[in-house]
């Protein structure tokens, strides 16, 4: 199979300007927790927040140029400026959302609680904060990493940093949600996830849904739609739906701080359950904030809504007693979920490429004998076996664990796969002999899913170890690709749109240099 070089995550997500880089004061982590111990924290999140936004919406020279002369001492951003102006192969960024979210965990726990009285410059709160968030990443580009932490490094990195297409997965999730998943009533593993909805938060799906879309559009569009509660006519929904999915999506700021205790341990500040799991902040004097936008923005995609019922699930079922429950509806949930991003994906093949030849799974057993199959093979001259699957990356992977989580992601998600499109085509092959011209082998996850040279190599290396008879070895087969659910809808449209075979396209997109980076970027590029 392929063998891809390995690229540090500087080169992979550009360069983060930081004291390293000759721009601010290098300090000890010890020094910044005191320094930030001196600020007021109620205006310190405030300002976090709108860097956390700016630095998730920067895009390019212009973006990066504005955001250090409104973050930047000016000294400073004359530096950060010169180097974003360097033209060298690396893209400079001011600052990263993650820096901005640690940081904001350190205040928690450092800042005092009560209500700032004093008079501060906010300019000069502006400088501070970034003067801090500077020396906090030139402490993270100091710590030495594993060739194994590496990998992890650059998963988290994508998961994290990816803020693209957001209005596509809105769409998918709104779709899974209110036209999938109501279909499936008669399943063996069916949850009715209206009433876990409204057992949790006392509002009625439609309108949690409705809300939580909402606002995510909101957030990730609007810089200042960053506090909460936001104002809606009361004709359309009542304060009192709005206030209870506010409770619900909030944290208290001592329930916040107990949280960012146990977050700053994971000291490469990849741990952020105190703003994900319920991304607001509720400062108890009025004002709630999303202290990362995006995070909220994340709970209308399928991977947010299948968290949200998976917690409500966990939560329900949490005593010792019921552990057996808990994971009994879980795997239901799984299951279900599954099932659904399953049929999304075969009606986006009916909507865009309807007249592709193909094989679905139902038909395969007849055609080609029994056996395991993947979901289906699109064929003609070319065949694009695909098999679906809802897998994100554990929460283990994305924040604290070790490159044993990383490959039980990469086993159950993608190898299992691959290993049932192997055999799929073993008696394919057998039966019709082979395509015209190739195979192009696809396992389409319905999660964001991160993608790089690393993580392929480490793909490749397990799917050798599983022993496969046609994916990578057969000299038709290409080597296997990973897409996400929009990734492939971007596939499927663009194909149907152009009047071509999905096939020419994962063509392109595999002899092309940014076989190491996802469809998605390929294409826009």
């Amino acid at each position: 199979m392929a063998k891809f070089e390995a690229s540090s995550p500087l080169d992979f997500m550009g360069v983060y300007i930081s004291a390293n880089s000759g721009v601010g004061q290098r300090l000890k982590l010890e020094t910044i927790r005191k320094r930030l111990s001196d600020l007021p924290l109620f205006p310190v999140l405030d300002v976090l927040a709108q860097i956390a936004f700016k630095a998730d919406k920067a895009r390019g020279n212009n973006d990066a140029e504005t955001l250090a002369n409104v973050l930047l001492r000016p000294a400073h951003a004359t530096q950060a400026i010169r180097l974003i102006q360097s033209g060298t192969r690396e893209k400079y960024s001011v600052v990263s959302s993650q820096m901005a979210v640690g940081l904001a965990l350190l205040a928690l726990d450092v800042c005092e609680y009560e209500e700032y009285d004093g008079e501060f410059d906010m300019q000069e709160l502006v400088h501070a904060v970034s003067d801090l968030l500077l020396a906090l990443s030139a402490v993270m580009d100091e710590t030495k990493i594993t060739t194994d932490a590496l990998v992890l490094e650059l998963v988290r990195m994508e998961l994290w940093a990816r803020v693209n297409d957001y209005d596509r997965w809105h769409e998918l999730c709104h779709r899974i949600i209110l036209e999938v998943l109501p279909n499936l009533s008669d399943d063996a593993d069916w949850i009715d996830v209206s009433a876990l909805i409204k057992e949790a938060s006392g509002i009625e799906l439609d309108d949690f849904w409705a809300l939580t879309n909402t606002a995510a559009i909101s957030v990730n569009g609007s810089f200042d739609m960053y506090k909460f509660p936001p104002k809606i006519p009361t004709s359309v929904l009542s304060e009192e739906v709005i206030g209870k999915w506010t409770k619900y999506w909030s944290m208290s700021l001592d329930e916040a701080r107990l949280a960012a205790k146990n977050d700053i341990l994971d000291t490469r500040l990849w741990s952020f359950s105190t703003f994900y799991e319920r991304p607001l902040l509720d400062l108890g004097n009025g004002t709630i904030m999303a202290i990362r936008p995006w995070f909220l923005a994340n709970k209308a995609t399928p991977a947010g809504f299948f968290s949200t019922v998976e917690t409500i699930i966990r939560n329900k079922w949490a005593g010792e007693k019921d552990d057996k429950e808990r994971s009994k509806e879980f795997l239901k949930w799984s299951r279900l979920f599954g099932k659904a991003t399953e049929i999304m994906a075969r009606r986006l093949i009916e909507e865009y490429i309807p007249n592709v030849s193909r094989v679905d799974e139902d038909d395969m057993e007849a055609r080609w004998g029994k056996g395991k199959g993947c979901d289906t093979v699109l064929t003609g001259d070319n065949w694009v076996p695909i098999d679906f699957v809802y897998r994100r990356m554990n929460k283990m992977t994305t924040t604290t664990g070790d490159i044993n989580d990383l490959a039980k992601d990469l086993n159950a998600g993608v190898v299992e796969k691959l290993q049932q499109i192997d055999s799929t085509l073993s008696r394919a092959l057998k039966v019709e002999g082979e395509p015209g011209s190739f195979i192009y082998p696809v396992v389409v996850i319905g999660a964001p899913f991160a993608v790089n040279g690393l993580l392929l190599n480490e793909i490749d290396k397990r799917a050798e170890d599983a022993g496969m008879s046609i994916v990578g070895v057969h000299p038709k087969c290409k080597s296997p690709m990973i897409l996400d659910l929009e990734e492939y809808w971007m596939l499927v449209e663009t194909a149907g749109y152009h009047n071509m075979h999905p096939a020419e396209l994962l063509d392109a997109w595999i002899t092309s240099p940014l076989r190491v980076s996802n469809f998605r970027n390929w294409l826009v590029t």
